[in-house]
């Protein structure tokens, strides 16, 4: 029996999270028939190589922290359910992992097709982490149903890997320090106007949505940014405030755009996916938006913004503290008479842009091959009543950003109200990419 680890406590870039109720979560969409012992297996190794993720979150007097124990490691659940619940990510989704758990492996499986769903708690966990640890769970699963002349192949279990610093450990380590004060993205160029606070009211259903470009779209739309000088992220974000601009029905529209930025490889020395927990900075930006912006110009005006944050340290800084709490409060002191003496509140536009990158290919044992993947957050019941019931006074939306087997892939969710629908959202933005790429590409 492994010595038992002693508990560490939370920081406040993890805290957070845990404050939201956020989850990660990862699917990988594919065919073949799963070994359900050796992913159990499998799984059981991947606690043992990592034991931050047989943690459990407490409350103590000194915040949130993990203690370990390992009689309550978490378990595979394997489910057959519909087709539509294995390949419609929109159906399926409603993923949450129970209180105190950090992660969970899930398999839905129909016929030959399954998902095969990882949720890992975002206070353990970023995107660069969090695919990491995929990986290794296909490359422990991959190992575990290999046979070398019909016997398993004996493979020496690897050392336990340590448990992971927070980022403001890892950023002070490296000689950065928290800053007196820092002067937070205002809002106030966002305003889109006063709301009937009835409306903002007005319960909302979060509904899922996609756009998927092809490989030859993908590469194309590669092709425009090196053209360009400009990068995919850019590009894309670029699109988004322009469909954001489009939403509203305005000539012209101010966007609060929010980019976390993976800062691993961004300081001295750099850091391994499964070493920090959320080692994320973030740029923030207005971007003014009409109808008559070059989508190119506002690529560079993204790309000129993380480059000079990232230069002038502005983005590590944003490690050690978590604005929004206190821009709310700031907002709500600012405009707070509009509801008692009109009942009305304030709206602005914002959106968030969390771009994964390229996702690599998974080992996957003969006969099992994953032919999609998709990523996004998934909030505890709790906070996902709030998003839908609270008052609404941001127009927006999270958007993740991925490529995997050389398909672009943008996904978010919509909070909608009465009979209006993600799609739409989904249409106007896949609309605004369409006008970045070559009209044959569609044709």
């Amino acid at each position: 029996m492994p010595e038992l680890l002693p508990p560490r406590v939370l920081s406040p870039s993890e805290s957070v999270f845990v404050i939201s109720g956020t989850t990660v979560a990862q699917h990988c969409y594919g065919t073949g028939t799963l070994d359900e012992v050796a992913l159990a297996d499998a799984f059981a190794d991947m606690v043992d190589l990592y034991p931050l993720l047989g943690g459990r979150i407490h409350m103590s007097r000194k915040g949130f922290e993990l203690r370990f124990d390992r009689r309550k490691s978490p378990e595979v659940i394997v489910a057959d359910v519909g087709d539509a619940d294995v390949g419609d990510y929109v159906v399926a989704g409603k993923s949450a992992l129970p209180l105190g758990q950090v992660c969970a492996l899930r398999v839905y499986r129909f016929g030959a097709k399954f998902r095969l769903t990882f949720l890992l708690h975002h206070a353990i966990a970023d995107a660069d982490a969090a695919l990491a640890y995929l990986h290794d769970v296909w490359k422990l699963y991959t190992e575990r149903t290999r046979r070398v002349n019909g016997v398993a192949r004996l493979i020496s279990a690897p050392p336990p890997h340590p448990i992971p610093a927070s980022a403001e450990t890892l950023l002070r380590a490296r000689g950065y320090s928290e800053p007196a004060s820092r002067q937070m993205m205002d809002l106030r160029p966002a305003y889109r106007g006063p709301e009937s606070i009835w409306t903002a009211l007005r319960p909302r259903r979060a509904q899922r949505a996609r756009v998927h470009l092809s490989m030859e779209q993908t590469d194309r739309l590669l092709d425009v940014g090196r053209a360009h000088g400009v990068t995919l992220n850019g590009l894309v974000s670029a699109a988004l405030v322009l469909a954001e601009r489009e939403m509203s029905g305005k000539t012209e529209l101010s966007v609060a755009i929010s980019s976390f930025v993976n800062l691993r490889t961004r300081i001295d020395p750099p850091v391994a996916p499964t070493e920090g927990t959320n080692v994320l900075g973030i740029a923030e930006a207005i971007l003014d938006v009409s109808r008559d912006s070059d989508p190119l110009d506002l690529a560079r005006s993204v790309v000129a913004d993380i480059r000079d944050g990232l230069r002038t340290t502005r983005i590590h800084h944003t490690a050690f503290v978590r604005g929004d709490i206190r821009r709310a409060l700031s907002l709500v002191r600012r405009y707070f008479l509009l509801v008692p003496m009109a009942g009305l509140v304030p709206t602005f536009t914002a959106i968030q842009v969390t771009n994964w990158g390229r996702v690599s290919e998974f080992a996957t044992p003969d006969g099992v091959d994953i032919n999609d993947f998709r990523c996004g957050v998934e909030l505890h019941p709790v906070s996902a009543f709030i998003a839908t019931r609270g008052i609404a006074m941001v127009e927006g939306r999270i958007y993740f950003v991925t490529s995997y087997n050389g398909r672009l892939s943008i996904d978010f969710t919509d909070l909608v109200t009465g009979t209006t629908s993600a799609r739409r959202v989904e249409q106007i933005l896949r609309n605004e990419i369409e006008k970045l790429i070559p009209a044959k590409v569609f044709e």
